[in-house]
């Protein structure tokens, strides 16, 4: 007995004619006859009576219709949920995140998400970059994002975002007075570089693009022990506009002038061979934030153009 055998017998059941019951199921007569006597055959009982006005269940025929049609339901259902899974509407996006891309786009992605896809599960996992991208190829992430370029040839990359550098301050700092600060006139500031490649590349291109090699007083673990260093007046610092919604006592944050394009980038990874619909969810999303983005003066601006 399978599903279409059910169906046949529930559309029977309600017709209570096989005549009809054949005609709104668009077969033969002795064909839908036949299949009830397959069902019948196969429960070892009788499951219609003959009337004068056509057929009637019987008992046993009466407890089968409300199984079959239970059975038919939750079959039907089954199908509608892999349907708008299939669609990336269900299931959950495992998103890893390392740095300061928590402060800000990651926040903004997952309300995006939120709003737009109210049955999709999220989880959010913080973790450094190397255990990022092994869970990214175990298959327990879907997406991660991070400062840091890297370039793997079963990983594809896109810009997720592009800020403006700002300059974190002591609020006595000379420098603090102004509304914003010549990118070239840190040229004799002491600056706070990060030790790992993620802060310090951005650091030292943005002072190099400038025509200046930057006097680094001391390295940070991270941008957001750099901060602390700022606030203990040990130096200054060249941060992304997002590291602003850090608020430390004791430190400003000044927009850097600059003919060039002082903007630093957060990236977004995922396995070029993964197709979960969900994926495709994720990416949208970063699409639909880069256009709310150009429009928004000051904002993060996405760019989900493939990279590598």
């Amino acid at each position: 007995m399978d599903i279409r055998q059910l169906r046949y017998f529930i559309a029977a059941a309600e017709e209570g004619h096989l005549g009809r019951a054949a005609e709104r199921l668009h077969l033969s007569q002795p064909a839908l006859t036949r299949q009830i006597q397959l069902m019948e055959s196969a429960v070892g009982a009788e499951l219609f009576v003959r009337t004068p006005r056509g057929m009637a269940l019987t008992p046993i025929g009466e407890t089968m219709l409300t199984d079959a049609r239970d059975i038919v339901r939750t079959m039907q259902q089954a199908i509608d949920r892999a349907q708008r899974a299939a669609r990336g509407e269900l299931g959950s996006i495992d998103i890893g995140v390392f740095g300061t891309a928590c402060f800000d786009y990651v926040p903004r992605l997952l309300t995006h998400l939120r709003r737009e896809r109210p049955n999709v599960g999220f989880a959010l996992h913080y973790m450094p970059p190397e255990r990022l991208v092994a869970a990214l190829r175990r298959g327990q992430l879907l997406v991660m994002f991070e400062r840091l370029w890297i370039e793997e040839p079963d990983i594809a990359t896109i810009v997720a975002a592009r800020e403006p550098a700002v300059v974190a301050l002591h609020e006595d700092h000379p420098l603090a007075q102004q509304t914003a600060v010549e990118a070239s006139s840190l040229a004799s500031e002491p600056l706070i570089i990060g030790r790992h490649s993620t802060h310090r590349q951005g650091s030292l291109k943005l002072c190099r693009d400038h025509g200046f090699e930057p006097k680094v007083l001391r390295e940070s673990d991270n941008m957001t022990v750099s901060v602390m260093l700022v606030a203990a007046g040990m130096g200054s610092c060249i941060v992304p506009l997002s590291v602003a919604n850090l608020h430390v006592p004791g430190v400003v944050y000044r927009p850097l002038l600059s003919h060039m394009d002082v903007s630093m980038k957060v990236y977004g990874y995922y396995l070029m061979d993964e197709r979960s619909p969900l994926l495709r969810v994720a990416l949208e999303a970063i699409a639909a934030l880069s256009t709310l983005a150009r429009a928004t003066p000051g904002a993060a601006v996405p760019d989900s153009d493939l990279v590598s």
